[in-house]
């Protein structure tokens, strides 16, 4: 009986007051559907960044897969050496090796850190000779893969050939003595396109692709995309045997 007559008085209290309660009642539907509004976006976004998430593994799987199958490459191309660390048959293997693996554009045996052979020659004769270990803007990166006895992915830099590209660098022992490197070289697009980035380019997202320069430390930007990310919302991912980070950036703020 009690509450009966609270609620009339409430229901009273009300009646006397129709613009206080226009008003609360008013407050309560907008708090209501800013509360729906809040929460609608926050699952939108939460869809979006997860969208990105898969985009962005995709890529950094196939670019992951894509350098694997280039370690596998320079270790077949290290099989050529014989105990006398001369290469054996090296044409005929390079062109198996490159027919088996189409990323790879040529591949190298660097003895003693000077370039010796090539495959194919043709359009590469320019890399011919060439010392990476003295070459200033290329002998910091070339060391990476001998003090870190793993293979190394240098670049993107401009080869001598003319076009930017990748290498990666497999340190090869003798005896427990350096040996030199066999090397692999990627152009920087055929990479790219391998990796599905420039697939994404157009959609609601864009990929950029960068790295800190060996000599100054700087982060430098290799895709056309614009580079200053302070005011985009974006996901990155590091990749293997290099100092690559991989940015997937949506167009939207979200």
């Amino acid at each position: 009986m009690k509450n009966i007559e609270n609620w009339g008085r409430f229901i009273n209290w009300f009646a006397m007051r129709p613009r206080t309660a226009g008003f609360l009642v008013f407050f309560i539907f907008a708090a209501i559907t800013f509360i729906f509004s809040v929460l609608r976006n926050q699952i939108l976004k939460d869809e979006d960044r997860n969208k990105m998430k898969i985009i962005l593994n995709n890529a950094h799987q196939n670019i992951e897969q894509s350098l694997k199958n280039c370690y596998s490459t320079t270790v077949s191309l290290a099989l050529t050496l014989d105990n006398s660390g001369v290469p054996q048959n090296f044409e005929a293997v390079s062109k198996q090796l490159i027919r088996s693996n189409p990323i790879v554009s040529s591949v190298e045996l660097v003895p003693g850190g000077v370039i010796k052979y090539i495959y194919p020659l043709e359009g590469n004769e320019a890399a011919m000779n060439l010392n990476i270990l003295s070459t200033a803007d290329i002998s910091k990166e070339a060391k990476k893969s001998i003090e870190s006895q793993k293979i190394y992915f240098a670049g993107p830099l401009k080869l001598r050939q003319g076009e930017v590209g990748i290498v990666g660098r497999l340190p090869i022992y003798n005896e427990n003595k350096f040996w030199g490197v066999t090397a692999v070289i990627i152009k920087l697009n055929t990479l790219l396109k391998a990796s599905g980035v420039k697939d994404i380019q157009q959609s609601d997202y864009y990929f950029q692709f960068s790295k800190k320069n060996p000599v100054t430390s700087e982060e430098e930007f290799f895709l056309p995309s614009k580079t200053d990310l302070s005011k985009s919302y974006y996901i990155s991912q590091s990749i293997s045997d290099s100092d690559w980070v991989l940015y997937l950036v949506t167009k939207q703020n979200i």
